[in-house]
């Protein structure tokens, strides 16, 4: 049984965390919120207060943080010093890439980045996009960790910091999108255009 540890257990990474139970592994989980703690032993994960301790009981170590400073943390500074293979599921920067990239080479490690996509339904259901690149080359142990949270597609982007940049680009078209359809609709209501659905005729 592999053995997880997941550092940061909020709205995406508490449902992913969730998710693993069900598939077998064994999962000691850790917030720097304390409250977490009763929703993570609700899931049927054990509970640690820190990431050290969280890694010191699992073979990988999941991180789904609220963003780069929080990685940085946990991977390189105060927060801990891991020593298992760390697979990074935060949207943070190339920049951070680099630094957890150093980090885990100077431990004598790897280190995939793999930032989740699809929000926290596709966190819930099971099917996230993941958008990985690491210093390591695909292998069994590889699969088996990216498929251990069970996302529904997985593409390889290229060496470390790959994934964080991808995913910042798809974040921008999203967010470019998401600009221009408003002001769509706020051109439309400024016209007196309805924006109520054409009835059946």
């Amino acid at each position: 049984m592999t053995r997880i540890g997941f550092t940061g257990v909020g709205r995406m990474g508490l449902p992913m965390c969730a998710n693993l139970i069900p598939a077998g592994y064994q999962v000691t989980a850790g917030d720097a919120r304390g409250e977490r703690e009763s929703a993570v032993t609700g899931c049927g994960a054990q509970w640690k207060g820190t990431a050290a301790e969280v890694a010191a009981e699992a073979d990988v170590l999941i991180t789904v943080l609220p963003g780069p400073d929080e990685v940085r943390d946990v991977m390189a500074g105060r927060g801990g010093d891991p020593a298992v293979l760390p697979i990074d599921m935060t949207s943070s920067s190339p920049e951070v890439g680099g630094v957890l990239f150093h980090a885990a080479d100077d431990r004598g490690i790897g280190v995939l980045e793999a930032p989740a996509g699809g929000g926290v339904p596709a966190a819930r259901a099971g099917k996230l996009q993941l958008s990985w690149a690491a210093t390591l080359p695909w292998s069994n142990v590889t699969a088996r960790c990216l498929r251990c949270c069970q996302p529904q597609r997985i593409t390889h982007v290229g060496g470390h910091g790959a994934g964080y940049l991808a995913k910042l680009l798809v974040n921008l078209l999203w967010f470019g999108q998401a600009i221009a359809t408003a002001e769509a609709l706020l051109l439309a209501r400024h016209a007196g255009i309805a924006s109520t659905s054409c009835a059946r005729h």
